[in-house]
């Protein structure tokens, strides 16, 4: 009959310690793998978020134009002129960084950014001086962006 094999206390913490460090190991590697996931997700998303963002602001300024023609004193044509520097902000949202860089990937969306653009450019150069009948064109303009 052979004796038993005895394992002496420094081969069993070694063991210990390489089974901690494995299970540690795949562990981390999991949770990398969900970070990595949810990172590739996240532009994504953020795109969605922003898209719907500038849709919103566009109805705003739709809004406030709208009740600058019905109503044309001066707090309704700061609330428009507002809601327009609120929509340059949302187009270099949509056009710079990884949102940019997700919508220039569709040909679509690029083409839409730059009619975005120059509604926005011609805005501007109504803006210093906005009167109901610019407002009416601008809000003519809007529609059709829309």
């Amino acid at each position: 009959m052979k004796a038993p094999i005895r394992i002496s206390n420094s081969y069993m913490i070694a063991i210990l310690v390489a089974a901690i460090f494995g299970i540690a190991s795949l562990i981390g590697a999991a949770q990398l793998r969900s970070l990595q996931d949810e990172l590739s997700y996240r532009p994504i998303a953020n795109g969605v978020w922003s898209v719907n963002q500038g849709e919103f602001r566009l109805q705003k300024l739709n809004n406030a134009l709208q009740q600058f023609i019905v109503d044309p004193v001066s707090d309704n044509r700061q609330a428009a002129l507002l809601q327009l520097d609120i929509l340059w902000s949302r187009h270099a949202i949509l056009t710079e960084g990884e949102i940019g860089d997700l919508v220039s990937r569709y040909p679509d969306h690029q083409s839409l950014m730059e009619k975005f653009r120059e509604f926005l450019e011609q805005a501007d150069e109504s803006a210093m001086s906005l009167s109901p009948e610019r407002a009416k064109n601008l809000l003519v303009e809007l529609v059709q962006l829309q």
